[in-house]
């Protein structure tokens, strides 16, 4: 696990991120974080590693998810599993067919207000690799964010 990092942001809001890596070799990442409040809104992002000599890249999964719709539901209701995708310095590609997710599909960061638990949860099936050969290497890190907003 990361470091936790806790902030109270003017106007009351508050603002808590935190990590979990793992080595090469993985079709999934699965970890739960202690979140100290109730969030209005969440942000999850998984990494995939790609190696294909002579570079590598990573393809960045980040999903926006809405918690709290009482807080300007009009707006945030909009953005509920929002998700891009990036790979590298491209253009956002989004694969739902291979990883399972869409804007409206699948989610894989969520928040449990019982346990106060923000846990991330990504597979792909994707073929993983072993070095020296090319192509994903899995799933290699996850962060999420969390605020809360009057």
């Amino acid at each position: 696990m990361g470091e936790a990092i806790i902030t109270r942001r003017g106007g009351g809001a508050l603002y808590y991120t935190n990590t979990f890596s793992q080595g090469f070799g993985h079709n999934s990442i699965n970890a739960s974080f202690d979140c100290p409040f109730k969030p209005t809104m969440l942000v999850g992002e998984v990494w995939l590693f790609y190696v294909f000599s002579p570079s590598s890249y990573l393809q960045q999964y980040r999903q926006f998810r809405c918690i709290d719709n009482n807080l300007l539901a009009i707006y945030f209701g909009q953005i509920d599993k929002m998700l891009i995708s990036q790979q590298g310095g491209g253009t956002p590609v989004i694969d739902a067919n291979t990883d399972g997710y869409s804007r409206t599909g699948n989610s894989f960061v969520s928040y449990n207000s019982g346990t106060g638990k923000i846990t991330i949860n990504f597979s792909t099936s994707r073929s993983i690799v072993t070095a020296p050969s090319d192509g994903c290497r899995g799933v290699t890190y996850c962060q999420v964010w969390a605020y809360k907003f009057r």
